[in-house]
């Protein structure tokens, strides 16, 4: 999952561990809800035995509303998140890495509510500027061996 990424990316380092759990927990409450709204909302007249006591279940939908109340609240969430989505600044690693340098400081100042100079000292920005520089020349170096390897041309021996 990519959520966990970004969120690691974005967030300061001495609440990252929070968040994670925090999502963690969201996840298996969404389970936990998605069970119950399934279970209450079931087509069949099943009775709950509990040692001498017989309880109907409170909620007995019939028809194709047992499908449909349980797909209508799922989508509520997913809809809050999907449009949350076009608000999210995007990732400063990504930027760095495609050569966005300055639009990676400007991310990540927006994301930690900094400004862009105390972005610049941000350990994550530097890291990654270093691995991007690493990159690059390594590329830079593969694309010159390979374009004076295309003057030459091979002879076999017979």
């Amino acid at each position: 999952m990519l959520s966990p990424l970004y969120m690691a990316e974005i967030s300061a380092p001495e609440v990252r561990g929070s968040l994670l759990a925090l999502e963690q927990f969201s996840i298996v409450l969404g389970v936990v809800f998605g069970f119950w709204t399934g279970f209450l909302t079931r087509e069949s007249k099943w009775t709950l035995r509990f040692h001498f006591y017989t309880y109907l279940t409170p909620f007995q939908v019939s028809g194709s509303l047992s499908w449909r109340i349980p797909l209508g609240i799922q989508l509520i969430p997913g809809i809050i998140l999907a449009l949350g989505c076009f608000f999210l600044p995007p990732s400063p690693r990504l930027l760095v890495l495609q050569g966005h340098y300055n639009d990676a400081l400007n991310s990540l100042a927006k994301l930690r509510l900094r400004t862009p100079e105390e972005a610049r000292e941000d350990l994550l920005i530097q890291v990654i500027y270093d691995i991007y520089v690493l990159l690059s020349d390594i590329l830079s170096v593969d694309r010159t061996l390979r374009n004076e390897g295309r003057g030459h041309t091979h002879t076999s021996i017979r």
